[in-house]
């Protein structure tokens, strides 16, 4: 009920993934055991990838993984079944099941008699548990099952049409550059061509002619035998294509491309193969899988988890009116090995841009592991306002700070300020090419406290906030204002963004259902506030609002809501009540809160909902003086069945599983009883919400868009029930597990105030109270001035208070800049207040503070990368091609780090890190032979003279899913022991300095182990020296090093390939060097692509090869712009 409820009449079919595959594990470490949840999963490419990725098939550091599969449509997930089964044998046939429209007839009968074996063994979930797939693929509900089976039932069946059959189903059938990353356009003109083939031919292939069997995966879905698949299905697009075009000496063809796509395919199912044939007690590799509603799965679990009781008071999706009854085998209380419930892994594709992002943080974020490598993925593909910036803040409706204290998550980024991913290629090809509908947004949420070494130890402190709270009612208002600011009358102008096919047209997400969930999840966190008095405020601003917006029709629907909750028990406001209501005649008792069932045969109108798409649904009651107005709804068709009498009468709906029309359609929703306490006249009514497309019926459907409507008296036709049909107990059992979740929160230990600006949008600062219990210290306090008391910042999120020797240190739940801080001593009461704005930068006077970057924290002798993503360099495509001039397209791509302020800034640690990066990149691919010649980088300050690290590039891979590149280097801090600067002497003369300021030093000692601990391949030792001193980096002093020596002289065989280089093997780490970009809702980076060095920084240029001023110049390379040369015989 928290989105809008939509009639399913033009909606697509995505049996493709129109995204590529991303590695799912790439913030966990290596060692941790991955439960994964996927949120509108669509296609197994994720999963597949994920395996082949993380190398999880070789046996290095294997980890188990756990995918939990979510989507609404059980087409996507009977052929996902079906294809991980096929994988294991037919792994050619499998890419024409999964991709092409019509099939060859070998391949048709292998799906068929796949399906049919299948189909037998899913009879009922003991069989298919017996069944040699069901220790691995496991169902979540009988449910689903059952909707597998019947699409595997008519897959098995095509097999035996006849011609005409055949004829029939081919007559239904016959009714973008992404992938390619930075090389998008390059590729962008093949992919299209690709898609016209695609569509013309209905394959890959580029000979079609025996491929004369019509595929029914891509033909039956749940909109029943209609070819209902998206124009825009490209199989090419779940693919990374940048691997084709670089791994070609020429330009590469559509069929180079296909080629490539198929070997990665192969690659990946093998993995997935591997995996299976490893001989273990249990599979390393389950997959789990739920057809029906991602929100209400989300709930499903949550409430399993809390109750350990498999029948939730939750419908199964949108048009049903089955329970959720997991699967006892794997969610009961004597499951012998439970199914997670919790994830460290929540993956929820591009979900967001269909039920908004308030819903699908609402509902996953509960099911997040309080962990620091816990990651929630969100993925948005439909541009929203005028830039990134604005988009973000139209999806969040708060500033991104506050929603984190509201729900406990924040995207890394926004913490870190940079990405190691890269989608600004996108940003500036729509403003190149004029305005795009997609552009490609990925944000990794994660408990905001673990983007400190100090602060993510006590993860929960941002429990420990408390606002006042007419401020916090102010947000709340705030953000529900913003949630229906599209919910209104005049919505031509918002429409004009949004109208790219029909299924987007509807841009509403939200119910006052979920503004209720929102608050409920603020109120499990924030259980210092007083909630009653904030609620009281809020109904008051709502009340006294004159906002022309569709909020307040929503009164009566969101109190109700409230109560359902238990959030606010106050009855709303409402209209004067009759002494004898006609609807409550004859009842003993009268509840707070009722549902309403009006019901209709809608045979006639159905055809003209379905061609205006996906239009919303809303019922509403009204008199001759009122109108309340109810979006929070649930549909279905079926035969309604009643028992008892008056306020013991219940509702049994019998499904109608066929299809629509043949039965009447069913409406129930909640409403307070007050609003059935009207003049006798009042009615009920079912209606179309006004859209431009709805509004296309006004000839038909009248003014009001009313489908039906009757009088609320009308007993055949309308019902009053205290419970919802099928759903005996709902309330008490929802309450039962919102108390029991809000008891096994933890408590804060100590409180941090919030103060916001007088319009409520933004925070200013943070406020706590340290009160002194120190013996010896509080007889300072007495008499002494605030003076007395100094503080220092020892991380972002952490400060320590002095008190002559005292020392006590305050924990805040973001990153605070002391220097603009206040101190208040009260000396009677005997306590500091500290009152801190936020700092989303550096910190002023300290530089060697880099506010949330390059964090790696130890837990044990696991590491945790907070803000880097991790890759397997063994797995990434090296970059092949010797001719530098086809590879210019990364000058451009390294240029897309700087955004448009770091491009005129004068002095910036993050710039000048960022520019001695670009240097070792473009010197490396600078040179004609640039593969068979690696290249040594000496990171030097000029005043020491020394070079305190060497750096040994010996290739650049592809990071394929991040759209970027990283280089294979490995590092070696200096000095070295004694027993080898011998050895040292023998590579000085070939190194290419990089020059660096101090405090650009202390950046590369912070960013070293990053980088070596990201593409690790080893463990930690028990002896790291992490461990021993408790602390990373291990120095920052430049003639320390600043990482361990666990993973020293391991995987250095393409180092030892250089002759020079050989002997130093034993002294180096691998490591993982890439761009650093600048993060595109944060900052603009469009305005320019190519900064200058002159523009960014003060340092004086040397030469890239030798390091010297010049001979007497220094001449700056034509290709990137920003490295120097003393000639032309340095530059080769």
């Amino acid at each position: 009920m928290s989105h809008p409820c939509l009639w399913l009449g033009g909606t697509y079919f995505y049996p493709i993934g129109n995204t590529s595959a991303v590695c799912l594990t790439r913030d966990l470490p290596p060692e941790e055991n991955a439960t994964v949840l996927l949120l509108g999963c669509g296609d197994p490419r994720n999963i597949l990838y994920t395996i082949y990725a993380s190398g999880a098939d070789t046996g290095s550091l294997s980890r188990n993984l756990d995918f939990t599969c979510c989507d609404a449509e059980g087409a996507y997930l009977s052929s996902c079944v079906a294809d991980n089964i096929l994988a294991r044998n037919k792994i050619d046939q499998i890419w024409d099941i999964f991709y092409h429209f019509y099939l060859d007839d070998n391949t048709s009968l292998l799906l068929s008699s796949q399906s049919r074996k299948l189909a037998n063994m899913s009879q009922d979930l003991a069989t298919w548990e017996r069944s040699k797939y069901g220790p691995f693929l496991r169902m979540c509900t009988g449910r689903t099952l059952s909707v597998l089976r019947d699409y595997w039932t008519i897959y098995a069946e095509t097999s035996n049409f006849t011609q005409a059959q055949q004829d029939k189903m081919r007559e239904t059938l016959q009714e973008c550059g992404r992938s390619a990353g930075p090389l998008s356009d390059d590729v962008t003109g093949l992919v299209m061509d690709h898609t016209c083939r695609f569509w013309m031919s209905g394959t890959t292939s580029n000979n079609p002619q025996h491929l004369t069997r019509v595929n029914p995966t891509f033909v039956y879905s749940s909109k029943c035998d209609r070819f209902l698949v998206h124009y825009g299905t490209d199989p090419l697009l779940s693919f990374h294509l940048a691997e084709a075009y670089t791994q070609t000496r020429d330009t590469p063809t559509i069929d180079n491309i296909v080629a490539g796509s198929k070997a990665q395919f192969r690659r990946w199912c093998a993995a997935f193969v591997d995996v299976l044939r490893t001989d273990a007690t249990r599979p390393r590799v389950v997959v789990r899988f739920f057809a029906g509603d991602a929100l209400a799965f989300c709930r499903a679990l949550l409430s399993c988890s809390v109750t350990r009781a498999t029948v939730t008071p939750l419908y199964h999706s949108p048009w049903s009116v089955e329970r959720i009854h997991s699967n006892d085998a794997d969610y009961g209380a004597n499951a012998i090995c439970s199914a997670p419930m919790d994830f460290n892994i929540i993956e929820t594709s591009n979900i967001m841009d269909h039920i908004g992002l308030l819903n699908v943080l609402i509902s996953a974020s509960p099911l997040l592991k309080r962990s620091l490598s816990s990651t929630l993925y969100t993925e948005s593909l439909l541009s929203v306002g005028t830039d990134p910036y604005t988009g973000m803040l139209q999806r969040a409706c708060v500033d991104i700070p506050t929603l984190s204290l509201l729900i406990g998550l924040i995207p890394s980024t926004f913490v870190s300020g940079f990405t190691t991913e890269s989608n600004i290629h996108e940003i500036i090809s729509a403003r190149i090419h004029g305005r795009s509908p997609q552009v490609h947004e990925r944000l990794s949420w994660k408990v905001a406290a673990g983007g400190d070494t100090v602060a993510q130890r006590d993860i929960g402190i941002s429990r420990s906030v408390i606002f006042s709270s007419q401020q916090l009612a102010g947000i709340l208002f705030n953000i529900y204002l913003k949630m229906f600011a599209n919910d209104s009358e005049d919505m031509n102008k918002v429409y004009e963004l949004v109208v790219y096919d029909k299924e987007v047209q509807n841009i509403i997400h939200y119910t006052p259902r979920a503004f209720a969930e929102l608050v409920m999840v603020a109120k499990e966190r924030l259980q210092q506030q007083d909630w009653k008095h904030v609620m009281d405020i809020f109904h008051d601003l709502l009340v006294n609002d004159r906002t022309p917006f569709t909020g307040h029709d929503y009164y009566q629907d969101l109190f109700c809501q409230f109560y359902l909750l238990g959030i606010y028990s106050a009855l709303p406001q409402g209209a004067q009540k009759t002494n004898n209501p006609a609807v409550f005649r004859g009842w003993k008792t009268v509840p707070t809160t009722v549902c309403i069932i009006p019901r209709q045969v809608i045979t006639s109108i159905a055809p003209l909902l379905d061609k205006i798409g996906t239009p919303i649904l809303h019922c509403e009651i009204r008199d001759s003086t009122t109108l309340d107005e109810f979006s929070c709804i649930h549909t279905t068709y079926g035969k309604l069945i009643l028992s008892g009498t008056r306020e013991n009468q219940r509702a049994v709906i019998a499904e109608d599983l066929s299809g629509r029309m043949t039965n009447t359609l069913i409406v129930s929703f909640w409403a307070p009883s007050s609003t059935l306490m009207l003049e006798s006249s009042a009615s009920v009514g079912f209606y179309l919400r006004s859209t431009p497309a709805a509004k296309t019926l006004l000839g038909i459907l009248g003014p009001d868009l009313m489908i039906y409507s009757t009088e609320i008296t009308d007993e055949q036709r309308v019902h009053v029930l205290t419970e919802r049909p099928n759903l005996d107990g709902e309330v008490e059992e929802t309450a039962a597990i919102l108390e029991e979740a809000q008891e096994r929160d933890t408590q804060p230990t100590h409180s941090v105030v919030v103060a916001m600006n007088s319009a409520c949008e933004k925070i200013e600062n943070l406020t706590t109270r340290v009160y002194i219990t120190n013996a010896r210290t509080r007889p300072s306090l007495a008499s002494a001035s605030s003076s007395i008391v100094t503080m220092e910042q020892v991380t972002p999120f952490v400060v320590q208070i002095h008190i002559g020797e005292y020392r006590r240190v305050v924990l805040f739940p973001f990153a605070i800049d002391v220097a603009e801080s206040k101190v208040q001593v009260a000396r009677k009461s005997k306590y500091i207040e500290i009152v801190s704005p936020l700092s989303l930068g550096y910190v002023k006077g300290r530089p060697d503070i880099l506010v949330g970057k390059f964090l790696l924290v130890m837990q044990g002798q696991t590491a945790t990368l907070w803000n880097v993503h991790r890759v397997n360099l063994d797995r990434l495509p090296l970059l092949k091609d010797e001719d530098s001039g086809k590879v210019r397209w990364m000058n451009h791509h390294l240029c897309l780090m700087y955004s448009d302020r770091e491009i005129k800034v004068l002095q910036d640690v993050m710039v000048n890190l960022k520019n001695s990066i670009c240097m070792m990149f473009t010197s490396f691919i600078g040179f004609p032979n640039a593969r068979k010649r690696p290249l040594a980088f000496g990171l030097f300050i000029p005043s020491i003279a020394n070079v305190y690290t060497i750096i040994f590039m010996t290739g650049i891979r592809l990071d394929l899913s991040s759209h970027t590149v990283v280089a294979n280097v490995w590092v070696m801090p200096l000095p070295l022991p004694i027993s080898s600067m011998n050895a040292l002497g023998t590579i000085s003369v070939k190194l290419l300095h990089i020059e660096t300021d101090f405090e650009e030093m202390r950046a590369w000692k912070q960013l070293l182990p990053v980088l070596t601990e990201r593409c690790r391949t080893w463990r930690h030792k028990e002896s790291c020296e992490y461990l021993a001193k408790g602390i990373v980096p291990l120095s920052l002093e430049c003639s320390e090093s600043p990482i361990c020596t666990c993973g020293r002289g391991v995987d250095t065989a393409d180092l030892q390939k250089v002759e020079e280089w050989k002997h130093l093997a034993p002294f180096v780490t691998r490591a993982a060097l890439s761009p650093i970009f600048s993060v595109s809702y944060l900052e603009s980076s469009t305005s320019s692509t190519t900064p200058t060095t002159e523009g960014s920084t003060e340092r004086e240029p040397v030469c890239a090869a030798c390091g010297n001023k010049g001979k007497p110049n220094l001449l700056r390379c034509s290709i990137c712009k920003k490295v120097y040369y003393c000639s032309a015989e340095c530059q080769r």
